[in-house]
Formats: C-alpha cells, structure tokens, sequence
C-alpha cells in the first residue's frame, strides 16, 4: 500500500513539475500545433474525398457506390492519419516549436488552396465535360435522400475517432507513469 502511494506521489511531481516548465509562449505553440495539425488532417481527407467523388461520378454516376464510398474512404483516410499523427508525436519531442507551427500553417493552407482551385477550376470544367454522368449523378442523390441523411453523421465520426484517439493514446501514457515513474522523472 506505501509502495503504491509513493509511486502516485512521483507521478503527480512529475505533472506538476512539466506544467510549470510550458510557459505561456509554448502552451500557444503546442495548441496552434494541433489545431492547425488537426485542420490539416481535415481537410487533407476532404479534399482525397472531393477528388474520389468527382472520379466515381464521371466513371460509375449510376451506382450508389458514388454517393457513399467517398465518405466512407476520406473517413477512414482521416482515422489512419490521426493515429499515425498521434503515435509520431508521441514518440517526438518537439524542440522547435515554432518551426513546427509554421509547418503546419503552411500545410493547411497549401491543402484549403488546393481545395479552391479543384473546386473552382475543377467542378465547372468536369460538369461542361461530362454532363450526363453528373445529371445522373444529382438524379442519383435525389432518389437516396435517406442515405445521404445517414451520411451527414459521418463529420460527427470523425471528432469522435480523435477523442477516441486522444483518451487511448492519454491513458496509455497516464498508466506508464503509474507503472514506470521514476523511468520518467
């Protein structure tokens, strides 16, 4: 019973003493790190979904596949993403953090452009080229509108994986130190 209350002990120095270390200066980096990371891994799916979208219109505009497989693939390029992302910084220590935020700015706003230019540039040349595959396509969506009421919960998944996410990968961490403190102190 000591043994476990001093082990306790060391674990709760441990956070103690590494939430005084982070100053104001890099709390604000680290949260910009993950909300930009998180924004880039968003959009990143969105956009591999817009492209998968605007392929099975133009090659399978009558199949209900076209309407789901696109959700389904940039939901899944979103989890695979997110627990890559979550195990790398897991394993890293960020030195510069500054270097860090900067990148992923410069990631997520080099994907929302990409985003623009395929939608802007993209969507009217692909509808002017294939008209027929896209009226079949919104005729297609017109006839399943219970499923793409079903599909509309898929964004709601997607915060759930990176809670998921974040609770499996804390808690890991949390029973290490417990487990192993004195490893980490």
């Amino acid at each position: 019973m000591c043994i476990k209350v001093e082990i306790l002990e060391k674990a709760r120095r441990f956070i103690k003493k590494t939430v005084l270390e982070i100053n104001n200066h890099k709390l604000i980096s680290i949260l910009g790190i993950g909300a930009f990371g998180l924004f880039s891994i968003l959009e990143f799916a969105h956009l591999i979904k817009y492209v998968i979208e605007q392929l099975l219109i133009i090659y399978n505009s009558n199949s209900i596949s076209s309407l789901w497989v696109p959700e389904i693939t940039g939901t899944v390029i979103f989890t695979i993403a997110i627990v890559v992302c979550a195990k790398y910084v897991k394993s890293s220590i960020i030195i510069n953090s500054k270097k860090w935020l900067f990148s992923f700015i410069s990631i997520f706003f080099i994907i929302i452009t990409l985003q623009f230019l395929s939608s802007f540039f993209g969507t009217g040349f692909l509808i002017s080229t294939f008209p027929t595959e896209f009226d079949n396509y919104y005729e297609l969506k017109k006839e399943n509108l219970q499923l793409l009421a079903n599909l509309a919960f898929i964004p709601i998944l997607r915060y759930i994986i990176v809670v998921v996410v974040l609770i499996w990968e804390t808690r890991k961490r949390d029973d290490k130190l417990i487990n192993r403190p004195t490893k980490n102190i």
